[in-house]
This record gives structure tokens, sequence and C-alpha cells, in this order.
């Protein structure tokens, strides 16, 4: 019997390769880098507005 991982579509690998981005990281004068969390909308809902 196959476990449900085994049957689920897994798609294409959304990340990058982590060796190209240090290399490219090592290669810039100046780099940027940002925190994932903060990049969504942040939205805070009432009780009263919650299912």
């Amino acid at each position: 019997m196959k476990s449900l991982n085994d049957v689920l579509y897994r798609g294409p690998i959304a990340l990058p390769d982590l060796v190209g981005v240090l290399l490219r990281f090592r290669t810039m004068k100046n780099v940027v880098t940002a925190d994932i969390e903060k990049t969504f909308l942040q939205l805070e809902l009432l009780p009263a507005e919650r299912n």
C-alpha cells in the first residue's frame, strides 16, 4: 500500500540552488538581504470579524 506522500504530486522545486546563490553572493560588491517574513503583508482581524 502506498502512503499519501507517495501519490501526491510534488511539482518542481521552487527554491534556487543554494550553491549558486552563495557563489553569486560572493561575486557582488554590494549585497542586500531581507527577512522573508516581512515580505508578505501581515493583517490582523478583530475577534468579531473572525469565523
